[in-house]
């Protein structure tokens, strides 16, 4: 009998253990998949919303951009016409005008350009960047989809009422740069001394901000999948102690 009851207890007893790691088990894994499961509906929700939240801050980015290039378009287009109106300026001659609008920086390359519109000056660089390029006829300019963009500007700009504006966006290249990019350019005209003013600059210059605030948008992100892996394993660790405190003899 006790040879009996000795062997009985010795063959429950691993049952009995192999209930108990099994109870361990499900615990275990019920809390850690909880707190997992709740974790990536964080991660899902703040994901969808950080998209949204960067697609609206590009959009925003876009229109400051765009009204930031407009007030530079005007305070030149009032130059022009202040110097224009002056009995002063009329007797000087201009250089004082070129050197101000040669001065006017825009991000890290951008500048303000002036073309003649019509007659022997269309499409001829009156004020270009630095001065560079200043009486040269780009008239026949292709962008980089092989558009003729400088007669496009052109013939939009000539349309335009005094102080109205409009943009112009398309891919460009200056001489000495090594690839083509966007550009984008509002652009005026001033009848008086057949202008066509523009302010240009490339777009990724003027999202410096975006590219800033994305990147922050994805280190949070990375930050809160490490956090929920941690707090994963942390549930794991708990859970497995409580379990086999639970389920202990």
């Amino acid at each position: 009998m006790l040879v009996w009851r000795l062997k009985g207890c010795g063959e429950s007893l691993p049952a009995k253990n192999l209930s108990n790691l099994s109870i361990r088990a499900k615990l275990v894994l019920w809390g850690t998949g909880t707190i997992f499961v709740l974790a990536l509906a964080m991660v899902a929700v703040g994901l969808w919303k950080g998209d949204a939240f960067i697609g609206k801050a590009r959009v925003v980015a876009e229109k400051l951009v765009d009204a930031d290039l407009e007030h530079i378009t005007e305070g030149v287009y009032n130059l022009v016409k202040a110097h224009d109106k002056s009995a002063l300026h009329r007797v000087n001659n201009i250089d004082s005008l070129r050197k101000a609008i040669t001065r006017v920086k825009i991000g890290k390359t951008g500048y303000v350009f002036v073309l003649g519109g019509k007659g022997v000056n269309r499409g001829r660089y009156i004020i270009s960047r630095m001065g560079e390029r200043d009486g040269e006829n780009i008239w026949n300019e292709r962008d980089a989809n092989g558009n003729l963009i400088v007669q496009s500007v052109i013939k939009k700009a000539l349309s335009l009422k005094p102080m109205e504006f409009y943009t112009e966006r398309y891919l460009w290249r200056n001489p000495g740069e090594s690839r083509p990019r966007w550009k984008i350019a509002k652009l005026a005209y001033y009848g008086p001394w057949d202008w066509v003013i523009g302010a240009s600059v490339y777009e990724d210059e003027l999202q410096d901000s975006l590219f800033v605030l994305n990147k922050a948008y994805w280190e949070l992100v990375y930050g809160l999948i490490l956090a929920v892996l941690l707090m994963a394993w942390l549930c794991g660790i708990l859970t497995w102690f409580y379990a086999r405190r639970l389920t202990a003899p």
